[in-house]
């Protein structure tokens, strides 16, 4: 398995191209891999014939592992000779347990506690079921997951746990007698709780395990929160002229841009002013200029395509690469240097009412500012920023931004001037194109 990026440790074959004894070209694609960013065709340098294939579509392999074995193009493909290959040893050199045929090689020693785990042992005694009863299941060590109990469940392989026993209440000492007279014939009654009926498999809502994308994102936000001292500042920009301008630009010229256009036109002016906040990114694609991520949703994930030189391009360029750069996100077709690099990041969920949140720094860059929504908010008349003056008050929609800074790039000082120069250009958007 190839490294297809550079933050990549492994990937998911999604679906072999070629299968064995098909002949393929120089350039053609081997398979399409999903990495921790997109999917990703594995290209072939060199023309030859699919030999055998040690792994099948949807299965995560380790860079550096063996996946398949070519053969030049003017070999002869022969079944018999690849009926019994051998699989080679990994080539990360990291040891795994054997699993063959979904067996599951179990943990020796592992104690009842730690033979499920915990939402499969709550589901399981929820329906009056004994979740031990499926051990080894198919979770690390051969622990019983959720999956396995409703698995269990569906097919009624699962038992029922046992009743439980009285012998507790037998060793522990009687409680004293509120009276000393002795009470009338007391009766003792059992009460059984009924078995609940059988799964009929008809569930409100369905587990999915997390695609491969989701799995970086979490472990590459955790190492950043954890490693990076982050700080962060808050701000609130008043957007008055900037929904005038979008209104302006639609009477004049028919084409629509969106407020976090200006934004990212406005952040890149700011980081052309103060240059510290605009950290180039170790991943590669940096251009030299002031490259944007912009944080887009997909179905596998959050992912952040690059808009490049911000600072020397207008409005409308800048809404379309957007458009284009979020469109092929969504159907996993980037490049690498389309989402690798960058040096800064923005994330908007003004759309969605968010009025304001914290945003993790995405690192290698040196900052992301967080966009919440446009709000009407009383402030005083005259005093663009809503701080005290004027004579009056008045209504204005106000933005809050937060920007989080790594303080091994940069201090306050800077952090401070490039809000400082950034609620500038957004509050006077017609400065950005002059």
């Amino acid at each position: 398995m190839p490294a297809l990026s550079p933050t990549m440790t492994s990937g998911v074959i999604s679906e072999w191209k070629f299968k064995p004894g098909q002949p393929f070209n120089a350039g053609d694609s081997l398979a399409e891999v999903q990495t921790d960013k997109a999917s990703i065709d594995f290209e072939c340098t060199d023309g030859g014939v699919m030999g055998t294939q040690f792994v099948s579509d949807g299965a995560e392999v380790a860079c550096g592992d063996p996946i398949c074995i070519t053969l030049e193009e003017d070999e002869e493909w022969d079944a018999a000779a690849f009926a019994d290959f051998p699989v080679p040893s990994s080539g990360s050199g990291t040891a795994t347990a054997p699993v063959v045929a979904g067996i599951i090689t179990p943990t020796s020693d592992l104690p009842d506690s730690n033979k499920a785990t915990v939402s499969a042992f709550f589901h399981a005694k929820s329906q009056n079921l004994d979740a031990l009863s499926l051990f080894p299941g198919t979770g690390k060590g051969g622990r019983v997951t959720k999956g396995d109990v409703l698995t269990a469940m569906k097919s009624g392989s699962i038992t029922t746990a046992t009743t439980a026993t009285a012998t507790s209440s037998k060793s522990a000492p009687p409680s004293p007698s509120p009276s000393p007279s002795p009470s009338p014939t007391t009766a003792t009654t059992t009460h059984t709780q009924p078995n609940p009926p059988p799964y009929d498999g008809n569930s409100t809502f369905t587990d999915e395990a997390p695609s491969q994308m989701r799995k970086v994102i979490a472990s590459r936000l955790t190492e950043s929160k954890r490693d990076t001292p982050h700080y962060y500042l808050d701000g609130s920009v008043r957007i008055d002229n900037l929904l005038q301008l979008r209104k302006e630009i639609l009477n004049a010229t028919g084409g629509k841009v969106s407020v976090n256009d200006v934004v990212v036109k406005c952040a890149g002016m700011a980081l052309r002013d103060v240059g510290k906040v605009n950290h180039p990114s170790a991943g590669g694609g940096d251009s030299g200029g002031v490259d944007v991520s912009v944080a887009v949703a997909t179905p596998a994930g959050l992912i952040t395509p690059i808009v490049k030189n911000v600072e020397k391009i207008g409005l409308k360029a800048i809404n379309s690469e957007i458009a284009e750069l979020a469109g092929r996100a969504k159907l996993n077709k980037l490049k690498p240097e389309e989402f690798i690099g960058g040096t800064f990041t923005i994330s908007n969920l003004g759309m969605f009412g968010i009025s304001e949140f914290s945003a993790v720094i995405n690192g290698p860059q040196g900052a992301i500012l967080a966009v919440g929504g446009g709000i009407p908010t009383v402030v005083g008349s005259g005093s663009g920023s809503g701080s005290e003056g004027g004579e009056g008050v008045e209504v204005a929609t106000m933005m809050s931004v937060r920007l989080s800074c790594d303080r091994n790039v940069f201090d306050e000082e800077v952090a401070g001037r490039w809000m400082q120069s950034f609620k500038a250009y957004t509050e006077n958007p017609k400065s950005i194109i002059l």
